[in-house]
């Protein structure tokens, strides 16, 4: 059974930031980012973005073994300069369509909490910083920070 555990130690946050490097890691066209970089974008004391966002991060997990990952950002700044209200998500990775439908539905949760009327996504966790699916050249070399994901995410 899948399990979606909310990201609240630094353990749990290495285990989110670390699998997509297991998941891809057999992937010749996969362009890792710099680990550092993406553990930074989870620490607001490092990553200025959280001066007007707030990003959770969440696990799914069946048998112990990590299944998919996905975090909610609240973008104040965004909702206030663009006079929407809305909330993101991104950093989505799901092994199929069950664990995709469980973490989304964590993101759906999460806006009817805050009020938000729509979700965007995926942002990593900002258009700075990577947006979207890859929707096609999969046997292509990758560019840098374009968005890259599996066939399957298309569905």
């Amino acid at each position: 059974m899948v399990e979606i555990k909310y990201v609240d130690n630094k353990a749990d946050l290495k285990r989110f930031v670390n699998y997509p490097y297991q998941k891809y890691k057999n992937d010749p066209n996969w362009l890792a980012p710099l680990r550092i970089g993406e553990m930074e974008k989870f620490q607001p004391e490092k990553y200025p973005f959280h001066e007007h966002a707030d990003v959770k991060a969440y696990l799914a997990e069946e048998n112990g073994q990590i299944v998919g990952r996905i975090a909610v950002i609240d973008d104040d700044l965004h909702n206030q300069t663009h006079h929407n209200n809305m909330l993101f998500f991104g950093f989505f990775e799901a092994e199929n369509n069950d664990v995709a439908q469980k973490l989304y539905k964590v993101v759906e949760d999460e806006a009817v909490k805050l009020g938000r009327g729509r979700i965007r996504g995926p942002l990593n966790p900002s258009l700075n910083d990577g947006a979207g699916f890859q929707l096609d050249a999969f046997d292509t070399d990758p560019y840098i920070m374009m968005p890259q994901s599996p066939p399957e995410y298309i569905e």
